[in-house]
């Protein structure tokens, strides 16, 4: 954790209210402040509440997160580890990766996997 970063932050989620959107919040920030495209050009969407030790969990309705993303024409779907199975249950056309902490995020997005 960064106690006090020497500039402001603010981020605005506009009518979005809820932790779901927790990990590609986080992964926004590190994209904003780290050099490069952390999406390596793919279309990344994704959910999940993440904890302040980074570790990611389950959300509600993802199955709805899914089809909305694969209709947008995103890749790839980042996505809880506890949310697996219902989110297998309706992909059809986009790459679902489950993970349970950021740094597998990270990871699987600097791998450009």
């Amino acid at each position: 954790l960064v106690e006090n970063f020497p500039f402001e932050i603010r981020i605005d989620s506009g009518d979005v209210g809820g932790p779901s959107a927790g990990l590609m919040w986080a992964l926004g920030v590190v994209d904003v402040l780290t050099p490069g495209d952390l999406t390596s050009g793919r279309t990344v969407a994704g959910s999940g509440v993440i904890d302040l030790e980074g570790g990611v969990h389950a959300v509600g309705g993802i199955e709805h997160k899914i089809l909305a993303a694969e209709e947008e024409g995103a890749d790839v779907f980042l996505l809880p580890e506890g949310n697996v199975a219902d989110a297998r249950a309706v992909a059809k056309d986009i790459d679902l990766v489950p993970v349970g902490r950021i740094e597998e995020a990270l990871a699987y997005l600097e791998g450009g996997s």
